[in-house]
């Protein structure tokens, strides 16, 4: 099924899907070829849910264009932010991926975003056709390494400098209050923090 962004010419299809999945290992042309038959380019208005709490996620997502977060609900109205993305970034929910099971957290597009869809059904397809796309698994690394920094036992100014050396877009893009949350510190204590810089 072709979609919108699906109308650009091959060559700029390839490049583009070669850019990707470089990142992740080296693939042949029949292998890029295969990636291309499987994708879904989808598109997300602002605050539209990407993945709702109690869904499971079904799939993996690379984040062409705008920011999305991950989110839980704290009380009835206070939210957690558990992540912040950016442009050119993997998005999963890592725990309900892997186990299948129902999200306890939200995903939300926070801008209009443009993103590659990779079903689970498709990634087992792609891995049967060749081993090579086991090394999808390098993608869930990162996420995970990032979200155990913010567990460990760092100072808040590490944190937020830490965030400023790996993705200082998201500082750009994302609100002082989800960032802060994100940090896990309050808000206040980031303010402090930011007038330093």
């Amino acid at each position: 099924m072709k979609t919108l962004t699906e109308n650009n010419s091959e060559a700029s299809q390839t490049l583009s899907d070669l850019e990707l999945l470089g990142g992740i290992g080296h693939f042949c042309e029949n292998e890029l070829e295969m990636f291309k038959s499987y994708k879904q380019i989808r598109l997300f208005k602002r605050n539209e849910q990407i993945l709702s709490m109690g869904e499971v996620c079904g799939s993996i997502y690379f984040l062409k264009k705008g920011a999305i977060f991950q989110y839980k609900f704290k009380n009835d109205i206070e939210k957690i932010y558990v992540n912040l993305h950016v442009g050119n970034e993997w998005v999963v929910n890592y725990k309900s991926f892997i186990s299948q099971r129902p999200s306890d957290d939200c995903i939300e597009a926070f801008t209009d975003c443009e993103v590659i869809e990779i079903p689970i059904y498709a990634l087992h397809k792609l891995i049967e056709n060749s081993q090579k796309f086991l090394q999808f698994a390098r993608i869930l690394s990162p996420i995970t390494d990032r979200l155990d920094f913010f567990d460990q036992d760092h100072t808040p100014a590490e944190k937020y400098d830490f965030l400023i050396h790996h993705n200082p877009k998201i500082i750009q893009t994302f609100p002082l209050k989800a960032i802060a949350s994100y940090l896990k510190m309050t808000p206040e204590t980031l303010s402090r923090i930011r007038s330093k810089y």
